[in-house]
């Protein structure tokens, strides 16, 4: 049986896969023919999905072969990316590309390729999957906004497209039409994440290493101007564990193993979550505000950021579509997911332009996802309640939230392990 998957937002190519083109501003579910949906990627205006047993499905926009799908027409119900590519256990997009990578690290990329950032040799678009060829056991791919990197099971860095900002880190301006290796004195790298034209490496120390534009502050190098960096540069400062780095358009986080979160870079709509006053720029990275608990995962649009809690819970600064009708926050807040009567946890999220997210709780025991609760048929009727003020509507929810967050194996939970 497929998780329940639920979209909204832009919707102007398809991208929600609902099969029309109208504007969604209300979370609806979408079908499929697939197994369960473990991973799910929202870019402008497509959306990949990845489920359990390595397929892939996209939908959207598609004028220059992005979807992989062997044609250039937009879909708007979710197609099968032709199989043959073997089962697929990452993808990375862009609103012009998509990069595939599957189990025995092989790499494949569709899309937009005039400055050569698929990999392939040659600037042609191109509309079928193709395997990249000169790199093998790929472990990661991140896909900026017209240049790709991989990571090797050994830690070595290649990259691939634009290079007019420094962002491949290669200490000149010359686009690479195939993934090139990127050297540095940094041993083995752990992770890779590349911003629009900016990237970020973090080696198995946990040292932090940045390159390309940094016109706001995205690199975290205490300095913002036209002063693009051409050759990665070490980041000095905390040496805590590291857990993540996420770049974004032009900013990006670091999270940290004890779930400290911290952000640098473009701030105009309060993306950084840091507080302060909005359109300033953060040139170093600063704590975000909020309380979240354990961070299982960060989805970064333009203009807005969404935290996931282990527990399903869902936090959000900036201004966007899921920030309440577009007013501004500029520190984390939680918000109440609603389909039909049911406030939802969230088992997996991605924004964009438009949200995908995946129904679940997650067990307190196990951290499981599990089917929530309904609301009780008084609290239902409480919010029906003519003329009651928003304000109670809230504490009604949060009422809600606080009583299914207790909710676990050992207390009849709805998880079965």
């Amino acid at each position: 049986m497929s998780e329940r998957i639920y979209a909204f937002g832009l919707n102007n190519y398809g991208q929600l896969g609902l099969g029309h083109t109208d504007y969604v501003i209300n979370f609806t579910k979408v079908e499929g023919g697939w197994e369960k949906i473990v991973a799910m990627k929202c870019v402008g205006t497509h959306t990949i999905l990845r489920s359990e047993d390595g397929k892939i499905y996209a939908a959207g926009r598609n004028n220059i072969g992005q979807l992989g799908l062997g044609h250039t027409n937009a879909v708007c119900v979710f197609e099968e990316v032709a199989s043959g590519l073997g089962k697929i256990s990452e993808m990375s997009c862009e609103a012009n590309k998509t990069v595939l990578r599957s189990v025995d690290g092989k790499v494949y990329a569709a899309g937009g390729n005039y400055w050569g950032q698929l990999g392939l040799g040659h600037k042609k678009i191109i509309s079928t999957l193709t395997e990249v060829t000169g790199v093998w056991n790929i472990a990661e791919i991140s896909c900026g906004g017209n240049h790709t990197f991989l990571r090797s099971v050994s830690g070595k860095v290649y990259a691939a497209g634009c290079n007019d900002d420094g962002q491949l880190g290669i200490g000149k301006t010359d686009r690479a039409i195939r993934f090139t290796e990127v050297a540095g004195g940094w041993g083995k790298i752990a992770e890779i994440s590349c911003g629009i034209n900016h990237t970020f490496l973090r080696s198995v120390s946990d040292k932090l290493y940045s390159a390309g534009r940094n016109h706001r502050g995205q690199l975290g190098l205490a300095h913002i101007g036209t002063n693009n960096v051409y050759t990665f540069k070490e980041l000095w400062g905390d040496r805590r564990k590291i857990a993540k780095i996420s770049c974004g358009w032009n900013h990006t986080f670091l999270q940290y193993a004890d779930n400290k979160l911290y952000a640098t870079g473009d701030n105009s709509y309060g993306q950084l979550g840091i507080g302060g006053i909005f359109d300033e720029s953060a040139d170093y990275f600063q704590e975000a505000k909020g309380c979240w608990g354990e961070i299982a995962e960060i989805s970064i649009s333009v203009s807005y950021t969404i935290l996931r809690s282990v527990c399903g819970k869902i936090y959000a600064t900036g201004n966007g579509l899921c920030s309440n009708n577009n007013i501004l926050n500029h520190t984390f807040k939680e918000l109440f997911p609603q389909v039909l009567d049911r406030i939802v946890r969230i088992a997996k999220i991605s924004c964009d332009n438009h949200t995908f997210m995946i129904e679940g709780s997650i067990c307190q025991k196990c951290k499981k996802v599990f089917t929530p609760k309904r609301l009780s048929d008084e609290m239902l009727m409480a919010t029906k309640i003519p003329g009651i003020c928003a304000d109670m509507i809230y504490k009604i929810i949060k009422l809600y939230a606080r009583m299914s967050e207790k909710s676990d194996c050992s207390k009849g939970g709805h998880c079965h392990c």
